[in-house]
């Protein structure tokens, strides 16, 4: 991934920081990152990692510039993540206040569990992929 887009993912999860916390460059360059672009800017992107400890994804960030909600983006993104994956799922967490809640929900990832986290309570969401 060239520099530019780099950048550009960047700053869009810094838009976000307040659900997301702080996401840098490095974050994007050095794990597996997805995006999606409109008009040729960044408008989506997500972080994962395909854990190999754990038989699963593990997705860290997703993020949709305000402009561009509601279009299918994440749901693209999610699609991506779910055709990279070599597993049979993938994990999320979301702190319980946030309305990304609703986007887990509505696109078909199950509530797992809720748990404790350091500042919040996080909702633990699965996505089946295959036939699991």
């Amino acid at each position: 991934m060239d520099e530019d887009t780099v950048t550009e993912i960047a700053n869009l999860f810094q838009q976000h920081r307040d659900e997301l916390g702080f996401v840098n460059s490095a974050q994007v360059r050095e794990k597996t990152t997805h995006h999606k672009r409109c008009d040729g800017n960044v408008v989506g992107a997500a972080i994962v990692n395909h854990c190999v400890r754990k038989p699963q994804t593990t997705l860290y960030d997703i993020a949709v510039d305000e402009d561009h909600r509601r279009e299918g983006i994440a749901s693209s993104l999610i699609d991506e993540i779910a055709d990279d994956s070599p597993h049979d799922k993938i994990m999320a967490k979301c702190p319980q206040e946030l309305d990304a809640n609703g986007f887990y929900h509505r696109t078909g990832w199950e509530l797992h569990d809720t748990e404790d986290g350091k500042n919040r309570f996080l909702n633990v969401w699965k996505y089946p992929i295959g036939d699991e």
